[in-house]
C-alpha cells in the first residue's frame, strides 16, 4: 500500500509521509522487500525516519516509525536522518493526549541510520562514528547460539519443584503449575508432589535468574530430562518407574503438543525436540532473549544446585553457546557485554536476543594462543569481581575489532 500511494499520489520530488511498523526498517527478513525502495524500476529516497518505538503513542503498543518518501531522486542517500523519541520515565501515552499534554512528556535525539549489509538488510544507527564502528563487528559468528529447552507447551508436566532429596536415590518433587486451569488437572492425577529417580531431576534455569556477569540458581527450580544420557537427541526407551508412572498419567496431553506432532512421530510421547549433547556442556555463556540490556553470564562449575549432580538445563527464553573451557565462555561473555556489541545489539535486535544475533555479529573463534583473546577473558573474570576493570577490558575489545 506504501508504494501504490506513493506511484499514484506523490509528484516529482514531493515529500510524503506514513506512520509504519518499526520493524518493516529493523527486521532481518520481515522487511527486506520494502527496503528496495524502488517502484516501477524507479527509485525513492527516505527523506527521514522518526523511531516511536520507545515512547510508544499508540494504544496498541506495536512499536511504531513515521517515514517521509521523496520521489523522483536518482539513488537513496545513506546514511539517513533517523530520529529517536524517548519519553520521560512513568509516563504512558494516551490516543486521547493532545499536543499539550505531551510536549514536556518526549525528547529527541537526532542520529541516523542505514543498511547493516546489503542495500534491503535490516537497518542499525546511531552516530556517524557509531555506525562506523558498528559495521566492523557485522559478520557472521564462529558459534552457533542455541535454545534453551523447549518442552513444546508442556511446561506444566516437565517443570518441577524441588523439594528435598529422598530414600533410594529419589528426589521429592511437586508440580511447578499453579494456573487454575491446570491445578485441577494435576490434582486429578493424583501427581501434586512425588518421588522421581534423581538421574531424571535436573537443576533449571529461567531467563530471569541471570544478570550481567552473574547467574542466580533457585534450588527450587528443577525439570524433568527423560533423553539418553549417551546421545541426548534420543529419548530414554526404558524410563525408571517412577518416571515412567508419572509420564504415562499424561500421555494424551504429550500427544497432543503441536510440535510432538510434526518432529517426533512414532517416538515415545514424553520424548523432547531441540536438545543435544550441546544442552549439556560444561561450560555455557548465556543470556535471556529478552530486549533490553545485553547481559551475558558464564555457567561454569562456580554454580552448582546444593545436591543435585546433575547439569543445570536452561529454560526456552535463554539462549546459549556450548563451549569447550571456561576461559573460551568469557572471551564470549565480555564481547557479548562489551559497549559496542550491546549498542549494536540494542538498536539492531529490535525484538529480542534470539539464537538469529549470531547470523549477524561477528564473534570471533577463541584462540588460547592469542596474548589479546586470553587478557579479554582473564579481564572478565576479573569484572566479575571488580567493577574498576572494565574500562580496561572495554579498550582491550575495541583493539580486538580495530584489527
Amino acid at each position: 500500500m506504501v508504494y501504490v500511494c506513493i506511484d499514484r499520489y506523490l509528484k516529482d520530488n514531493g515529500i510524503l509521509g506514513f506512520v509504519l511498523k518499526q520493524s518493516l526498517f529493523k527486521s532481518t527478513d520481515g522487511g527486506a522487500g520494502f527496503r528496495n525502495f524502488q517502484i516501477k524500476g524507479k527509485i525513492f529516497s527516505v527523506e527521514e525516519v522518526h523511531d516511536l518505538s520507545y515512547i510508544k503513542p499508540f494504544e496498541h503498543g506495536v512499536p511504531t516509525a513515521v517515514f517521509f518518501a521523496k520521489k523522483a531522486i536518482p539513488h537513496n542517500q545513506y546514511p539517513v536522518k533517523y530520529v529517536v523519541w524517548e519519553k520521560q520515565k512513568k509516563f504512558t501515552f494516551r490516543e486521547s493526549h493532545n499536543h499539550n499534554d505531551v510536549k514536556n512528556k518526549y525528547s529527541k535525539k537526532e542520529l541516523y541510520a542505514e543498511p547493516i549489509r546489503e542495500i534491503n538488510s535490516s537497518w542499525i544507527h546511531g552516530t556517524k562514528n557509531e555506525i562506523s564502528a558498528f559495521k566492523k563487528l557485522v559478520g557472521k559468528s564462529y558459534y552457533q547460539a542455541r535454545e534453551g529447552v523447549n518442552t513444546g507447551g508442556a511446561n506444566q508436566i516437565y517443570w518441577i519443584k524441588i523439594k528435598k532429596e529422598g530414600p533410594n536415590k529419589t528426589i521429592l518433587v511437586e508440580n511447578y503449575e499453579k494456573k487454575s486451569r491446570w491445578k485441577e488437572f494435576i490434582k486429578s492425577k493424583d501427581v501434586e508432589q512425588f518421588y522421581l529417580e534423581e538421574n531424571m531431576v535436573f537443576p533449571f534455569l529461567e531467563g530471569k535468574d541471570i544478570d550481567k556477569w552473574h547467574i542466580t540458581l533457585d534450588n527450587s527450580k528443577g525439570i524433568i530430562i527423560p533423553q539418553n544420557p549417551e546421545d541426548w537427541k534420543r529419548p530414554l526407551l526404558d524410563l525408571p518407574p517412577n518416571t515412567y508412572k508419572y509420564f504415562d498419567k499424561f500421555k494424551e496431553k504429550l500427544l497432543e503438543r503441536p510440535y510432538y506432532k510434526q518432529y517426533l512421530k512414532n517416538k515415545p510421547p514424553y520424548a523432547m525436540y531441540n536438545i543435544g549433547n550441546y544442552t549439556f556442556a560444561k561450560y555455557k555463556v548465556v543470556w535471556s532473549h529478552a530486549k533490553g540490556d545485553m547481559k551475558a553470564a558464564v555457567l561454569d562449575e562456580r554454580c552448582k544446585h546444593s545436591f543435585l549432580r546433575n547439569p543445570i538445563i536452561p529454560d526456552q527464553n535463554i539462549v546459549f553457546v556450548g563451549c569447550d573451557s571456561n576461559i573460551e565462555a568469557y572471551f564470549i561473555a565480555a564481547l557479548l557485554n562489551s559497549k559496542l556489541i550491546s549498542n549494536l545489539l540494542k538498536n539492531y535486535a529490535q525484538l529480542s536476543y534470539t539464537t538469529h544475533i549470531f547470523d549477524h555479529v561477528n564473534i570471533p573463534k577463541f584462540d588460547p594462543k592469542s596474548k589479546q583473546h586470553n587478557k579479554i577473558a582473564k579481564l572478565a573474570q576479573l569484572v566479575i569481581r571488580d567493577n574498576d576493570e572494565t574500562r580496561e577490558l572495554e579498550r582491550n575489545i575495541e583493539i580486538l575489532f580495530e584489527k
